[in-house]
């Protein structure tokens, strides 16, 4: 198994979240320094680009170019620029709205926590978390016009969400099932043929992102490691998944677009950008 490593780009991070590619910058979401940010490829010259009154979590772009981010605790979806508007999804979340990814076609598909795992895990630890399921919560899907067109269920905790480069599949972490979950995205933008990508081996599925060559990288939040899971074309069923791990000192998310870089999101002191 191939091993990478990782070097510290940027620090002082609160907790830097859903990291995106955008207009050769890095922009994330920065839970409490309430905004949303920008840093250049170097890590320098880091923007303040939309400050949030609540937390702000998952990021995307509508097709006309206006931001679209998560406000997690008042559990709304929020569009800027030439179309502003606020989706209410409070009805179908168990807890905080988390990570969202936007399609080329305007769609946003929402997860979010289910129940309070900070709570729960503090009265049972990490054994009892794993001892007794945890609520199964949905994956909200809202159309361009900012309805609410579908939520899918029975979601173990969905974080990491990635659309593949065609449009067709939607491929969605099930942190609390140790699984990479895909569906079929219809011309409606609304998910059928629900089924398992991958079953991991006590892997947290955290942030994950697809590659230029159609691996998904995605971030363990239960280790400090990065383990990547590819699945070969059909034409080379006998070669199977390949894994690579790069290892860093805490857990990751991983940024959507490249392979080569990663946002810390949990740490000792502060978060820190890693490449």
């Amino acid at each position: 198994m191939e091993r990478l490593t990782s070097r510290v780009v940027a620090e002082g991070l609160g907790f830097g979240e859903c990291p995106r590619w955008r207009g050769g910058r890095l922009w994330f979401s920065d839970f409490y320094r309430h905004g949303i940010f920008s840093v250049a490829p170097d890590g320098g010259d880091e923007r303040l680009e939309h400050a949030v009154a609540e937390l702000p979590s998952g990021l995307g772009w509508t097709p006309a170019g206006d931001l679209v981010f998560v406000s997690m605790t008042d559990r709304r979806v929020v569009t800027l620029g030439s179309s502003p508007r606020t989706v209410d999804i409070s009805a179908y979340c168990g807890f905080w709205a988390n990570d969202m990814v936007v399609s080329s076609s305007g769609y946003c598909y929402v997860g979010n926590l289910g129940f309070d795992f900070d709570a729960r895990l503090e009265a049972g630890g990490v054994e009892g978390l794993l001892a007794s399921p945890p609520p199964t919560t949905n994956l909200v899907v809202i159309d361009p016009d900012g309805t609410v067109v579908q939520a899918v269920d029975q979601m173990a905790f969905p974080y990491g969400t990635v659309v593949t480069p065609d449009g067709r599949t939607l491929i969605v972490g099930e942190t609390m099932a140790s699984r990479l979950t895909a569906f079929d995205i219809d011309p409606g933008g609304t998910l059928g043929g629900r089924r398992v990508w991958a079953q991991l081996d006590f892997v947290a599925t955290d942030g994950m992102c697809l590659d230029a060559e159609g691996q998904i990288w995605l971030a363990n939040a239960a280790t400090n490691e990065q383990p990547q899971t590819h699945r070969r074309p059909p034409a080379r069923p006998d070669r199977g998944r390949r894994r690579r791990r790069a290892w860093h000192r805490s857990p990751l998310k991983v940024t959507p677009g490249t392979p080569e870089w990663s946002s810390c999101s949990r740490g000792p002191v502060v978060a820190r950008l890693l490449r």
